[in-house]
């Protein structure tokens, strides 16, 4: 067998570059629901969080956060909104962003 072949085939590359996301484009790991807070609501992100922790506690606040932002997730982060505070607070919110 030729040695040249050998050395020249795609199993024997090395493959990070294609481990890694072409610049500009998106990231292959998936965005977590703090992560999204922080991006989207980042002068929010500490009165979001304080009305999760007052409505189901500190540990299940810690869990939500560290989970994929999906739309079910999502939903369940913003069940305060329901309370007088949250209509408030996102109807403020809602103003800005028209």
């Amino acid at each position: 067998m030729n040695e040249k072949s050998i050395t020249s085939s795609p199993a024997s590359q090395d493959h990070t570059a294609l481990d890694k996301p072409a610049a500009g484009s998106p990231s292959l790991v998936a965005e977590t629901v703090e992560e999204r807070l922080k991006r989207i609501y980042p002068e929010h992100f500490v009165r979001i969080i304080t009305a999760m922790n007052r409505q189901n506690g500190p540990e299940h606040t810690v869990k939500m956060l560290s989970r994929k932002a999906e739309k079910h997730e999502l939903d369940h982060i913003f069940l305060w909104s329901d309370t007088a505070e949250g209509r408030d607070f996102w109807a403020k919110l809602s103003e800005r962003e028209h």
